[in-house]
């Protein structure tokens, strides 16, 4: 997700493709394994007919947060959809998105405030 443009809070999904699995600059990393077969359109079609991409972004505050935490809920569509693991989603995922991740610091507890789709 990324600012749409410099006028408005509103976000855009933005999917491109790379040639990598883990960012170089990732400060920590989760793997949740793809059912087999899944193909790339059938996520993105999942992502925008619950209309998880359109997201108002609050310009005053860690505005990825809340995203990122419905990145949970997209998470939790796949899994409803049975494209990725219940269990790693569960106890892994949504645990770990409650921290702030810094690099050479250990993980500072961050509530999440709730921002609004539209």
């Amino acid at each position: 997700m990324q600012l749409a443009d410099t006028n408005t809070n509103y976000g855009k999904l933005k999917v491109t493709e790379h040639n990598y699995v883990e960012l170089n600059s990732a400060l920590k990393y989760w793997d949740v394994n793809a059912a087999q077969n899944i193909q790339a359109g059938w996520v993105y079609q999942l992502i925008t007919s619950k209309g998880r991409d359109q997201y108002f972004i609050n310009e005053n505050e860690v505005r990825c947060r809340w995203w990122v935490y419905n990145k949970l809920k997209i998470m939790r569509d796949l899994v409803a959809q049975g494209y990725a693991n219940a269990k790693v989603v569960e106890n892994v995922l949504i645990p770990a998105m409650e921290f702030n991740y810094l690099r050479g610091q250990k993980p500072i507890p961050l509530p999440i405030r709730q921002r609004r789709f539209v």
